[in-house]
């Protein structure tokens, strides 16, 4: 199997207790990165031998950022692009180290209403990583560390029965886990961005999970010099988003349009659907902002600027004739969304430079990839709506960079040795319960009893289609 090596880094890890070799590791739910990125940050050497991820516009972005790489479960859709299936899976590559699972939150998340948690289609994913690792036990071939991200609410009473039987299931396989939320605020990232992460080892013990260092960036510190007009919403979308609030707000409801302050406030979290909602992250640009000159004034610059209509008005002075008073152009309002490389900056992919300017290659490569080829050679790239929902789907670079340093320091620590727990064979288990029904049904005969009349249940309570696609899911 093909496996792709950070070339970075030197091929012999200095501190990894297993052997000396850079960690193996796969990306479950891979997306665009953010694990693989987070290692490279961390400067921990590493093989990634596997990624996994259904959506072909982030196997798209994957690649043009760190080139082509071995898929799990692979598939190509009907345009004949990468893909893979987790359900598909159905053995890991040998000796992996480090195995990540960030299943989607669709299920789980505030933002859908009526999901159905860990029995969801999407959620559910979590049983197909149950699978993996049972087959994974089998061939005697368990990863050594677990890491697992996605939104709180997976923590939650609601989701509490099928996140301990998650629980239970690691602790049988021999993990010890810990878990808490992490919010990317707290790691210089500028996004109030609250998530849950686990990591689990294979032994008696486990990796802390790291503790920020504080909110010490804001938006300002992230946004372009320049933007496009596009991103600037309408006055009419003003209007529109101010209304609705004030009728949520009188239901009790709290999604309010609300602009925010770039100098003061942090982003909200990075969403999918970024800039559709009125609970966006939109910005107020006003301030005493040129937007223009006029020409053929005598006298001083000062005189001839152009101000925005919605911006900070300048000084007024004492003597205000002569062309002295504040030029203002009318018609654009100062409300924006954030670009698709702002989202990105806030989740780390990007990084500022001593000089003060940004590296965004990451970005760039991404939103330059072409996702389609008509036959007469046209190339259409990434649009807008894929690099926000890309984003929005990824990890916190800077946060995914801590844990995994905590796992590097672990792995090279006397904790890491700690003898394994007591293990239940998944395997042997199955095995010996299927014989065991099985002479049942041979040896004891069914008793005889007169026949009686029941009454048949009606359809809506004999077996529900969420029950059956939850099974489905766990097998």
């Amino acid at each position: 199997m093909m496996t792709t090596t950070n070339r970075k880094t030197t091929p012999q890890r200095s501190k990894n207790s297993k052997d000396g070799k850079p960690f193996r590791v796969v990306e479950l739910f891979s997306g665009i990165g953010a694990q693989r990125m987070a290692l490279d940050r961390a400067h921990i050497p590493y093989e990634i031998v596997g990624i996994c991820d259904i959506d072909p516009y982030a196997n798209i972005s994957y690649e043009a950022i760190h080139g082509k790489t071995p898929m799990l479960g692979e598939f190509t859709d009907k345009q004949g692009r990468r893909c893979g299936d987790v359900t598909k899976i159905k053995h890991l590559p040998k000796n992996v180290d480090i195995m990540t699972y960030s299943f989607p939150c669709t299920d789980l998340s505030i933002a859908h209403v009526g999901g159905k948690g860990l029995k969801g289609e999407h959620s559910g994913l979590l049983w197909a990583v149950r699978d993996i690792l049972v087959q994974a036990q089998k061939d005697n071939n368990l990863p050594r560390y677990l890491i697992m991200e996605n939104v709180p609410q997976v923590f939650s009473p609601k989701n509490k029965k099928d996140w301990d039987a998650w629980m239970r299931f690691l602790e049988a396989l021999g993990y010890t886990s810990k878990s808490g939320t992490l919010n990317a605020k707290d790691f210089d990232t500028g996004q109030n961005r609250n998530r849950a992460f686990m990591i689990s080892h294979l032994g008696a013990d486990c990796p802390d999970l790291p503790v920020g260092t504080g909110c010490n960036t804001v938006m300002a510190d992230f946004l372009e010099d320049e933007v496009d007009d596009k991103y600037y919403l309408t006055k009419k979308r003003v209007a529109g988003a101010m209304k609705s609030s004030q009728k949520e707000a009188g239901r009790g409801n709290g999604f309010a349009f609300k602009p925010l302050d770039p100098k003061e406030d942090v982003a909200h979290a990075v969403t999918t659907h970024e800039g559709s909602r009125k609970t966006s992250n939109f910005i107020d640009t006003c301030r005493c902002k040129q937007v223009g000159t006029v020409d053929g004034l005598k006298g001083r610059d000062s005189i001839k600027r152009v101000y925005g209509k919605n911006g900070l008005c300048p000084t007024v002075t004492t003597s205000q004739g002569g062309n002295r008073q504040p030029k203002v152009l009318e018609g654009k309002s100062t409300i924006r969304k954030l670009t698709p490389k702002e989202t990105w900056r806030a989740q780390g992919f990007s990084r500022k430079k001593k000089d003060g300017t940004w590296d965004d290659r990451a970005f760039d490569k991404a939103s330059k990839a072409v996702v389609e080829k008509s036959k007469t050679g046209r190339t259409r790239t990434m649009s807008d709506a894929q690099l926000y929902k890309q984003s929005g789907n990824s990890i916190a670079v800077p946060v995914m960079k801590s844990v995994l340093k905590s796992v590097d320091d672990f792995d090279a620590s006397p904790r890491a040795k700690s003898k394994q727990k007591k293990v239940t064979d998944y395997s042997r288990k199955t095995s010996a319960s299927k014989a065991k029904s099985s002479s049942r049904a041979k040896t004891v005969p069914k008793p005889k009893s007169a026949p009686t009349k029941t009454k048949k249940k009606p359809a809506s309570v004999r077996k529900s289609s969420v029950s059956r696609g939850f099974a489905k899911s766990r097998r």
